[in-house]
């Protein structure tokens, strides 16, 4: 049986991959930073990076939902095999490898001292960050951005892992205003790869449906404009 239904408004939105986006360019490049600024971000916090700022989040400085299934599992991968190693494990690369440093890094960026939420859940990830979203903006009823990013596993050690095969991410500005979409939890318990649950929050933002799912082993997450 589904769940009492939740209704939210998406004022604004951004997909990474765009569809203008050259297969020679993973991540954006994130003009807007300094130079300095840029080499210090990984790919997962660059895609992050250009989300937040397609939806204005360094002006409107809103709350911030961050959600990534696998965060920076690379550089953790890293760090595991300098340890193998007996090598010294580098205190930056820790700070940078929790799952809040990427909104942490943004936080400060943007000069943003709202609350900042990291959310990691598996492959119900993106529903528990919409969901998340919804109830946060509607009990401090002002704007709450999502950002959603996810980007391959590229270490042995993750192999059999759910992972994307290319980088992608996903951001929306919930406020009082904006595009009206219908949110409720159903008891649909067919799991779908990471790709196909990104390409179909992306068809539904772009509008080339009117509704998406996002299910997992437990449930599914149904999104509708209504």
């Amino acid at each position: 049986m589904p769940t009492l239904p939740l209704y939210a408004h998406i004022r604004r939105w951004a997909i990474w991959p765009t569809a203008m986006q050259s297969s020679a360019q993973p991540v954006p490049s994130c003009s807007f930073l300094d130079a300095g600024a840029r080499r210090r971000l990984s790919s997962l916090a660059k895609i992050a990076f250009w989300l937040g700022y397609e939806c204005e989040a360094h002006l409107l400085k809103p709350r911030v939902v961050f959600a990534s299934r696998h965060g920076e599992a690379n550089k953790v991968a890293m760090m595991l095999e300098n340890i193998t190693k007996n090598e010294d494990v580098s205190p930056t690369a820790f700070s940078l490898s929790v799952h809040n440093a990427v909104p942490g890094l943004f936080s400060m960026h943007t000069s943003n001292h709202a609350s900042m939420t990291a959310i990691a859940a598996g492959e119900g990830t993106l529903g528990m960050a919409i969901l998340h979203t919804i109830i946060e903006q509607r009990f401090h009823k002002e704007p709450v951005l999502l950002i959603y990013a996810d980007h391959p596993l590229e270490n042995e050690i993750y192999k059999g892992t759910d992972s994307p095969s290319f980088a992608h991410g996903i951001s929306l500005l919930i406020d009082s205003e904006g595009e009206k979409v219908e949110f409720i939890r159903d008891q649909n318990n067919i799991s779908e790869p990471i790709d196909v649950i990104f390409q179909g929050m992306s068809s539904f933002l772009t509008k080339k449906v009117d509704r998406t799912e996002l299910p997992d082993k437990s449930g599914s997450w149904k999104l509708r404009y209504v």
